[in-house]
């Protein structure tokens, strides 16, 4: 594809602003799930919170893009548009996300992870996209100073725009999908100073044929007790019998919303 004139590759962005993340697990998650879960991991009932909402500033997030052309009608950005989050990439080890992250664990718990088949980042995104379907939906606006005077004009600068999810078998056949924008206060903010807003909302299934296949990793790995597969298999069976678990084997899980404001870009 064809790189315009002003888009030089790669783009590296500065981005910041405040998010608001809300969701609640949904009934039959919230009262076999979780339990479940927290029986397996020899927690207390009730350690995992059944809803949350997380507010937070973010500030410096160095975000680097490849960028082509882009179409008139809609932009997918998939997995390689984003070449690196904060220096981290699909092939960041997972102690290089905790480095970054300033976070510690056991090294049993890397030990566990390497021999679940999950030593990068690109292998824990693979299994969340194995475990579970994610769908995302929202509008937004975007809008960039296109004559550098310093003033958003809401009729030649500002834009709205559409998003959705779309999962593949793999993280690399899945994608972001942006349309109704206007490509040309798009492609501005790959060049100059912008902001945008974002509205969503999304929801997450489990895929229950592939958590039995999970815990039954896990039993060889001795994290969890002999037969916890095939009890949850049971409970897999009976909630296909009740229509909590739908024909390919999807619960609902969790539902929420996703908020963005005054997110800030700067290009680097």
């Amino acid at each position: 594809m064809e790189i315009t004139q002003n888009v030089t590759l790669p783009v590296t962005l500065l981005v910041d602003g405040t998010a608001n993340i809300s969701g609640a697990f949904t009934p039959i998650a919230s009262s076999f799930v979780i339990p479940r879960v927290e029986e397996a991991l020899e927690l207390p009932i009730g350690t995992v919170p059944r809803s949350f909402n997380f507010q937070e500033g973010f500030d410096g997030l160095e975000l680097s893009l490849r960028v082509a052309e882009l179409p008139p009608n809609e932009l997918r950005i998939d997995s390689d548009v984003i070449t690196n989050i904060n220096g981290l990439n699909s092939e960041s080890s997972i102690d290089q996300v905790l480095d970054i992250l300033d976070l510690e664990v056991e090294p049993e718990v890397i030990e566990i992870l390497n021999q679940a088949g999950i030593e990068n980042v690109g292998d824990g995104l693979e299994r969340v996209n194995d475990l579970f379907d994610i769908n995302l939906n929202g509008t937004g606006t975007f809008q960039s100073d296109l004559n550098g005077d310093g003033i958003i004009d809401p009729l030649t600068e500002f834009t709205n725009f559409t998003l959705e999810s779309v999962q593949g078998e793999s993280v690399d056949e899945g994608f972001l999908l942006i349309t109704d924008y206007d490509p040309v206060i798009l492609e501005n903010i790959l060049t100059s100073n912008s902001q945008f807003s974002f509205n969503g909302a999304y929801t997450i299934d489990l895929n229950t044929d592939e958590l039995v296949e999970v815990l039954e990793e896990l039993e060889d790995l001795g994290v969890v007790g002999n037969g916890t597969a095939d009890e949850t298999a049971g409970f897999v069976e009976l909630g296909r019998v009740l229509g909590a678990v739908d024909q390919e084997g999807d619960l609902g899980l969790l539902t929420g919303t996703i908020n963005l404001t005054d997110v800030n870009t700067t290009v680097v």
